[in-house]
């Protein structure tokens, strides 16, 4: 990533965590809902987006773990301020707390220098049961009080995406509020058989 990029997130991140939270919502760039081919397209806030809600045919039991369903391209979000970094999301099948199928999404940043041979799976410490402040929302530009924290991890990551890393960011619990009792998150595309402790990197 150019220096004026890591720059611009670590200005933005910083200005989210000095209290500008509340500023208005800003939409989100982009988004197409297909499955499971990414493509861009027109412009829809990110607060209460149907891209989170599996509304295939079919019934979501019947997908595997870890199975896409959906996939869309957009800007990556920073306190509601669109950055020339891409995000590819996905919607995805996983398991709630009850072992019930449920929908969550997967966000993939690229770096701007990278080549996509390396990759970081970034587990964020956002603390909230309220689906519109998890991190692959704050990135489609949803703008929360509870959401501070994805927004103000930007510092964390941003030099991750300057050493040309690939982040993977899971975010649990897209589908619904879960109960803080037993598991809050299932099987991901890179996790089928579930989510397993500590961070994981892929040199």
């Amino acid at each position: 990533m150019s220096k004026p990029g890591v720059r611009l997130i670590a200005v933005t991140a910083a200005l989210a965590t000095a209290g500008l939270t509340a500023a208005p919502a800003a939409t989100a760039a982009t988004v197409t809902e297909t499955a499971p081919t990414t493509t861009a397209a027109t412009t829809a806030p990110a607060a209460g987006d149907p891209f989170y809600a599996y509304d295939g045919s079919e019934p979501l039991s019947s997908f595997a773990p870890g199975a896409v369903l959906k996939t869309r391209t957009l800007q990556y979000h920073l306190v509601g301020i669109p950055t020339p970094l891409k995000a590819i999301q996905l919607l995805h099948r996983s398991t709630d707390a009850q072992g019930r199928p449920s929908a969550n999404v997967t966000t993939v940043v690229r770096s701007l220098t990278g080549d996509g041979s390396k990759a970081v799976s970034y587990q964020s410490f956002y603390d909230s049961l309220n689906p519109e402040d998890g991190p692959s929302r704050a990135i489609a530009g949803n703008l929360t009080l509870g959401g501070v924290i994805p927004n103000a991890e930007a510092l964390f990551m941003a030099p991750l995406l300057a050493k040309g890393y690939t982040l993977v960011i899971r975010t649990p619990r897209d589908s619904g509020r879960t109960s803080p009792r037993g598991p809050s998150t299932g099987p991901t595309p890179w996790t089928r058989s579930g989510p397993r402790p500590g961070p994981r990197r892929r040199a």
